[in-house]
């Protein structure tokens, strides 16, 4: 069962990675209405698409939406703070790029949008924040499930919840051996709320007129990242 399950939650991480990849293809490759002259570190979205609209609650408990940050350089990406690998990875480097941008980062706004609704609090948001010295650098939204969800498919994001305790529960569920259900404590609570998040991490950079200009995947470089930002500021 183990395996099954580990193979079927690849598959899902694959699939999403696939959706990410042609959604950049596909918008890339749109007939261009604007300046295509520009020369990005990232991809180019040449479409000139406005950027799907929102409203979430930041770290310190606001209503905030993405309009709240027009006429400036967004960098919006999607992140959540129990993230082992590829989050840590991502705020480090635009904490980097924030610090490399001096004076431009009066001309640019750092948005983080949660992909777990249920562990990714006001104060969860806040304390991932503070750790990561980005408190007053960036807004990191959250919501429910149900608020945060029209915004990852409008950005093709696809997370997808690989719990630990999800084959067991399978497997319980075939055995009719009848037995009293007592509240899971201690390691087995821990273990269920050590879940993981798979995920792509795109970061796209949104114009001051609020269209979509560029998206950055992983690997990338922070200077490469820092040029399009200053390029994008720059045409304002």
């Amino acid at each position: 069962m183990r395996r099954t399950g580990t193979a079927t939650n690849h598959a899902k991480f694959l699939t999403a990675a696939a959706v990410l990849l042609l959604m950049t293809v596909a918008i890339a490759c749109s007939p261009v209405t604007g300046d295509s002259s520009d020369d990005f570190y990232g991809t180019t979205l040449t479409a000139n698409a406005a950027a799907p609209p929102f409203t979430l609650r930041d770290q310190f408990g606001n209503l905030t939406s993405l309009s709240d940050f027009q006429g400036k350089v967004v960098l919006l990406t999607f992140l959540y703070t129990n993230c082992p690998d590829v989050c840590p990875i991502t705020t480090n480097q635009l904490r980097e790029a924030y610090d490399s941008l001096g004076e431009t980062t009066n001309d640019i706004a750092i948005v983080a949008v949660s992909l777990d609704p249920a562990r990714d609090t006001v104060a969860a948001a806040m304390d991932y924040s503070e750790r990561w010295k980005m408190t007053d650098r960036w807004s990191y939204l959250v919501g429910t499930e149900r608020e945060l969800a029209p915004t990852w498919k409008a950005y093709y994001l696809d997370p997808t919840s690989l719990r630990p305790s999800a084959e067991s529960d399978t497997a319980a569920a075939h055995d009719l051996t009848p037995r009293p259900k007592a509240p899971k404590a201690g390691i087995d609570a821990l273990v269920q709320e050590s879940y993981l998040i798979i995920h792509s991490a795109p970061i796209y950079l949104i114009d001051r007129e609020g269209k979509m200009r560029v998206i950055i995947t992983h690997p990338f470089d922070v200077a490469g990242l820092v040029r399009d930002v200053q390029a994008l500021s720059n045409q304002g």
